[in-house]
This record gives C-alpha cells, structure tokens and sequence, in this order.
C-alpha cells in the first residue's frame, strides 16, 4: 500500500458520556494518523448525543450512530462494523482506553495470515486521560502465537483485537445471542476460520476497573458460559473438557465432588479455575 491503510475503531457505549469523551480522547491521541472512529449508542439517555455532535463537528473522522432503544452491546458493536471504511478495525469500550503507540505498533506488525493481532492489558482505576501513565513499552521481541487450541482452553486475548474489516465481517462480527462472553465467542470464531492469532507481549491497552462500575450480572454471566461451552464442547480435548467442567461449576454456583475435582485438575486448569472464581466474583471479563 502506498499510503498508511486507514484503522476503523468501534465504540459502543450506553449512558457514560463522561467516559466515552476519555475514550475517544486517547484514540485521537494515537500517534497513527489514518484513523476513523465509529461510535453507537446503545439506546442512551444521558448527554452522549450532545457530546458527540460536538465531536463530529470537530473532526470530519468522526461518525456517530445510535439505536434508539438499548439492543445491548454486540448490536452497536456490529452497526460500527458493518459502516467501517477501514482496512483493518479494533475495538475500544467506551470505559477503557489506548496507548498512543497501540495502532501504530498493530499495523506495523501485522501479517496477512495472523487471524488477529491482541496485546498484554492493564487493569487499573482511571480518572483523568491526561493523567494516565502507560508503563514503558516493552521491546517488543517475539510475538506469542494464540491457538484455537488456547482459546478453547481461555480467553488468552481479553477483549479486543486487531484484525482487518474483511475477517471480522465474515464471520458476522459479534454474535448478538450471546448474553455474556462475546468477546470470547468472536475470538474463538475468528481463530476457528483464520487459524492462528498473535499477541504483542507489551502493555497497550488499559481497562477500567472502578469497583462501582455496573458489570455484567451474575446470571448473564452464567448463561453466556454455558452457551460458550454447548457451542465449542465438540471441539475441546479431554483437558479442555475438563476444564470447562470448572468453569461451569463455577459459573453455575455449584461444588463439585471432591473425586470430580481430583479428576478435572491440571496447573494451567487451576489458574483457570481462579481466573474464572475472580471474574465470577465480580471482576471484568
């Protein structure tokens, strides 16, 4: 390409205008330059509307869209990626935010066989963008392949990923049935089409973790586990089976037999099993 290929980004968001403007704030911040941003609300009734017809008459890379009532996340997810102009698209929530470098480094390292491109994530409490403090990239080294067979055994990437339109377009971008886990269902999807993913081993990507923030329910949380594992289960090995067999007894608030727990262990199934008690205790997925 003889000019820098142009980087959809999607942000879905609902009733958090203040966080959404931080958002947005650190993708114009990016030192790659060829950027479009593509918001949806989901069906908001606070001041978003304001907020982004400010933008929008500010920068002319700036599109706006909005359901008019709440279809929850994956629908606005999927509205910003069905009117992307980008070559390649990645996604942002509308609480987190980016390193400066963080499109510039995807592009630079992308090849057209990786199914994806992820990077290592922070979790902190954010308040102010300018007051942010990535840590130093690391050099950024070797990549780390992510397999169908990783994913079937975690979500190794969390909850973005950099890919082209075309990929994330084929497999009919997030699956709007999924009441929990889409993320890991759209990975797991792209992975099974596209083959192997990579991940920059360098931090990129901030999540927002204030603890007063409103998450995903405990039963949406328990149903998008399950539906995961009904759709994948015929895929899995016996590890992952077992694995899985954790997962949902977790999920499903249920104590498994010490004989079934014996069974069903493994260290990397073990630091799965307590990855998957924080998150069902309340930490972001």
């Amino acid at each position: 390409m003889s000019e820098l290929p142009l980087v959809s980004i999607y942000i879905p968001t609902h009733n958090r205008s203040d966080f959404l403007i931080r958002a947005i704030e650190s993708v114009l911040g990016q030192s790659y330059e060829n950027i479009e941003i593509l918001v949806c609300s989901d069906g908001s009734s606070d001041n978003t509307d304001t907020v982004m017809q400010e933008y929008c008459t500010r920068y002319s890379n700036i599109r706006y869209f909005k359901n008019a009532t709440p279809q929850g996340a994956c629908v606005a997810r999927n509205v910003c990626i069905n009117n992307a102009n980008g070559y390649f698209i990645t996604g942002l929530d509308d609480d987190d935010v980016f390193h400066p470098e963080r499109v510039a480094i995807f592009v630079k390292l992308f090849n057209e066989s990786d199914a994806f491109l992820c990077s290592s994530l922070a979790e902190e409490k954010l308040v102010d963008i300018s007051s942010v403090e990535f840590p130093d990239i690391a050099p950024l080294g070797e990549l780390t392949n992510i397999t169908l067979s990783d994913l079937l055994f975690n979500n190794e990437i969390g909850n973005q990923v950099f890919t082209t339109t075309e990929k994330l377009r084929a497999i009919d971008g997030f699956c709007e049935e999924m009441p929990a886990w889409q993320d890991y269902d759209t990975w797991t999807r792209l992975s099974l089409k596209y083959g192997v993913g990579r991940r920059i081993n360098t931090v990129l990507y901030i999540a927002d973790i204030e603890p007063n923030r409103l998450r995903i329910t405990t039963s949406k949380g328990q149903l998008g586990c399950f539906k995961y594992y009904d759709r994948y289960m015929y895929l899995m090995d016996k590890k992952q089976i077992k694995n899985a067999i954790l997962r949902k007894s977790i999920f499903s608030n249920q104590k498994l037999p010490v004989l079934e727990l014996v069974r069903c262990f493994s260290v990397k199934g073990f630091r799965n099993w307590l990855r998957a008690t924080a998150i069902f205790l309340g930490h972001k997925f």
